[in-house]
């Protein structure tokens, strides 16, 4: 986070309030004059008044800066949210199987919305908002399942960030799990066919 540039105080402060609400007006960093600086919390500095935070979920919140000396002024406010995406790395997933994936983030302010998109279009039908978190729920994912998934951020219908991940499906069903319904009936029946391009002695 950048500073504004040196007023004519004499000591600076920043303040940290956490999203996650662990912190609230934490004073992270006093800056004198004379550079010597004092530490509450392990957040990097850079240069004479910005900070430096770490990329990640708890360091989210609202940072100010403060001039205490000569008399107490709010020189700036900045607020930081944080995203998560898990797994942060996708994988290629079986046909026929199930996918789930989250995204979570820090803060979700009342006029701000969380969603996943497909090719910039809502995926409603498959998308659980739980706790900031957008969970995407997708059933026996075929090569119509392909494509890539955007976590979005929008405030006020502004696009705030957009995050992409591709998900690619396997033709292959190896290690792949199916539930599969049957009526309620004793006499209704299931009838299982197992094809494959290879020849085995048996089929599990």
């Amino acid at each position: 986070l950048q500073a504004p540039a040196e007023t004519s105080g004499t000591e600076f402060i920043w303040e940290w309030t956490s999203h996650d609400g662990s912190y609230t007006n934490a004073r992270i960093i006093t800056i004198p004059s004379d550079g010597k600086v004092k530490w509450n919390l392990s957040i990097t500095r850079q240069r004479k008044y910005d900070i430096v935070l770490q990329p990640k979920l708890q360091n989210a919140g609202v940072f100010t800066f403060i001039q205490t000396k000569p008399e107490k002024v709010k020189v700036a406010q900045f607020e930081v949210f944080a995203v998560k995406v898990k797994p942060s790395r996708w994988l290629t997933v079986y046909k026929g199987s199930d996918v789930i994936r989250s995204c979570e983030v820090s803060h979700l302010p009342d006029s701000a919305t969380l969603d996943w998109e497909r090719d910039r279009e809502p995926t409603a039908n498959t998308t659980l908002i739980y706790n900031n978190t957008a969970h995407i729920i997708i059933h026996s994912a075929d090569q119509y399942s392909e494509g890539t998934y955007n976590c979005t951020l929008r405030w006020n219908g502004a696009l705030i960030f957009s995050i992409p991940k591709a998900l690619k499906v396997s033709s292959g069903t190896h290690s792949t799990h199916h539930t599969l319904y049957r009526g309620s009936l004793n006499s209704s029946e299931v009838v299982l066919i197992c094809r494959s391009w290879n020849s085995y002695l048996t089929a599990h």
